[in-house]
């Protein structure tokens, strides 16, 4: 069950599993690890030309695309969608690949079921996480940086509500409200798993959710929770740019910072069960640690 102290007790012990788990066969074969991701990636690009198929061919097709089987939101399947999306971009810019031609085809229906999505949350953190990967790639890193730029430019003439039709999607206003709400209970939180309600006025919908991860943290559990919550990831990154030169960190780093980039402005479950917001949060930072771990044990004489 969701409710109850049972089952709220069992979210932690997942990611514990989870970090775990990805430990566990980097120690025994570090390559395992990344094949069993490669894998999941050439799937999902399998998945996403599949749910492009039945979203251009079923009636519904000028909605935004939800996806098939457990995928049931759009925002929800961004989040997959972007994960595999920016794992094959990575690939390309670490050269993970033995030709450079296929991290790019895997990448290009991917990217086209994203854009089917709608969400604009996605496409916002690719733009930060090839920022992001200057410092860890170099040279290379601007060809995306251009090629997204130009991509945004004929969006822009082309199809401009694409980017343009819904605005800021309340979002300030829903910032503000959960920052209002944090300040009643600023340090220690209203207490995990409570419930929010945020009125958004001309939204006409109520929301329980404030549509970013940190400020879910803050109003959940304080400036004491945020403060160790940034730090989680203030290490992680600091880990990555350590070791900026080894493609495994470079690619992983990528993950890192597009989840980061995705939970601004969608995402507010932190610590669930595993779901779709495991591939913003648990799952990259399980990737990291598992690396760091099994680099640490080689290292070792």
């Amino acid at each position: 069950a969701d409710d109850g102290l049972g089952g709220l007790a069992k979210r932690p012990l997942y990611v514990f599993m989870m970090f775990a788990a990805c430990t566990l066969i980097a120690c025994k074969d570090e390559q395992l690890l990344l094949k069993a991701l490669r894998i999941g990636a050439m799937l999902a690009a399998l998945a996403a030309l599949i749910n492009l198929y039945f979203y251009f061919t079923s009636p519904a097709a000028g909605e935004r695309l939800i996806g098939t089987g457990a995928l049931r939101n759009p925002l929800l399947t961004s989040h997959v969608l972007g994960f595999f999306c920016t794992y094959w971009i990575a690939a390309w810019l670490t050269r993970s690949e033995r030709h450079d031609w296929l991290p790019i085809m895997l990448a290009l229906p991917l990217l086209a079921a994203l854009l089917a999505t709608g969400s604009r949350t996605p496409l916002l953190a690719l733009v930060l996480t090839s920022l992001w990967m200057l410092p860890m790639i170099g040279r290379r890193a601007l060809y995306l940086i251009a090629t997204l730029a130009l991509a945004a430019g004929i969006c822009m003439v082309m199809a401009p509500d694409l980017l343009l039709q819904r605005g800021l999607s309340f979002r300030p206003q829903l910032w503000n409200e959960a920052i209002r709400q944090a300040s009643e209970q600023l340090w220690i939180g209203h207490g995990y798993d409570s419930q929010f309600a945020f009125n958004i006025k001309g939204l006409g919908v109520t929301l329980n959710d404030p549509h970013n991860v940190e400020l879910a943290v803050l109003l959940e559990l304080g400036l004491v929770g945020l403060s160790l919550w940034l730090l989680m990831y203030g290490v992680t990154l600091l880990r990555c740019l350590q070791q900026r030169h080894a493609g495994n960190f470079q690619l992983a780093s990528a993950l890192i910072v597009y989840g980061l980039a995705a939970g601004l402005s969608e995402g507010s479950n932190f610590l669930s069960r595993p779901n779709e917001n495991w591939f913003l949060i648990w799952i990259p930072l399980s990737l990291v640690a598992a690396l760091s771990i099994s680099q640490r044990l080689q290292s070792k004489p």
